[in-house]
């Protein structure tokens, strides 16, 4: 595993998110109708609601409707009172445990059209505990294919960023963070100059130049499921 410090959870960075801005100024309005759920699931359920909500409002595609009359909130969906209120999409979920071993989840996600009165689409997903370090990033891969649903692209919410740091002894070292801010984390600590990281095409691993040995340029590639580095062979 060499020298890479095993990555620990950091504080999220108030205010840093990743997002795109559109030249269409048309925002059609969705509302999040509160998802659904058994009552032992009811913190995820409400997690995985706010999640989905943000990344709608920070995609940049979408006027996502705050608040709720209460007379709304129900099983049944009042296609015309949606469309009085200025929806034009609404977007209804639940959450419910896997079936079997394991602590994981099922997200079941309906798209309505209000203007045609109809389901758009639905989906399901799999979400792994919420005490995984990829809950969030699961629920950002079903924000994005609600997007896809509605504009025939994914979203991106589902994007990780990775960047180099300058720390107050002017050695840089690499981190990662989600495009909402959070699961903000330190992947090296060479003690030396890291930087210019590079995803692979796949996401699963990250290439990247360290002085870290003699004090030598070097390019390194990271494995960032299993934490195993290795030198990249230099061309000559």
């Amino acid at each position: 595993m060499g020298d890479l410090l095993v990555a620990q959870e950091l504080d999220s960075i108030p205010g840093v998110t990743l997002g795109l801005l559109y030249e269409s100024e048309f925002h059609p309005a969705i509302a999040v109708h509160p998802f659904s759920s058994d009552s032992d699931v009811t913190t995820v359920t409400k997690e995985t609601e706010a999640i989905i909500a943000n990344d709608l409002r920070y995609s940049d595609r979408f006027e996502v409707m705050d608040s709720i009359p209460e007379g709304l909130v129900g099983d049944g969906i009042d296609y015309q009172l949606w469309d009085q209120l200025g929806a034009v999409w609404l977007l209804a979920g639940s959450v419910e445990r896997q079936a079997g071993e394991g602590d994981g989840f099922v997200l079941a996600l309906e798209l309505h059209d209000i203007v045609y009165g109809a389901v758009h689409q639905r989906g399901r997903f799999l979400l792994p505990s919420a005490e995984d370090r990829d809950f969030r990033m699961a629920v950002h891969v079903a924000s994005d294919q609600l997007v896809q649903w509605i504009y025939g692209e994914p979203g991106m919410a589902a994007s990780r960023i990775a960047f180099s740091r300058r720390s107050e002894d002017g050695n840089q070292e690499l981190y990662t963070i989600d495009s909402d801010g959070t699961n903000f984390r330190q992947i090296t600590s060479y003690g030396d100059l890291t930087m210019s990281p590079t995803w692979s095409p796949l996401g699963d691993k990250i290439a990247y130049t360290s002085r870290k040995e003699n004090g030598l340029p070097r390019i390194y590639e990271l494995d960032m499921k299993t934490g195993e580095e290795r030198a990249l062979p230099s061309e000559r």
